[in-house]
């Protein structure tokens, strides 16, 4: 994914908004297939995680999150709620793959 990148700015010169933010999206994806995360989903306020049942993760980094009730929740058919507020989508990004990483 990084080596592509390298190519196209290598090629174009940097690129473009909507190319970084694909970029960014692609990148989220690997975390996600590496934790066995099957949907990310931001519905305005709320980022969603459904995780598959067999995830590498620990339970206790997910249950560690639960402290803060107010921004996670985890419901039994394995999907994390974070509260995130209002955010662009640049943001929204940053603060999955931000949520991801502390999973591995």
């Amino acid at each position: 994914l990084y080596e592509v990148v390298d190519e196209l700015r290598d090629r174009y010169g940097e690129l473009p908004e909507p190319a970084q933010v694909l970029h960014e999206q692609m990148k989220l994806r690997v975390l996600m297939k590496q934790l066995k995360i099957e949907l990310a989903e931001f519905t305005g306020r709320r980022l969603i995680f459904a995780f598959h049942a067999e995830t590498p993760v620990p339970p206790e980094k997910i249950l560690a999150r639960l402290d803060d009730p107010e921004r996670y929740s985890f419901t039994p058919d394995y999907r994390l709620s974070i509260d995130l507020g209002r955010m662009s989508r640049e943001d929204v990004l940053q603060a999955a793959k931000k949520e991801l990483k502390a999973f591995l």
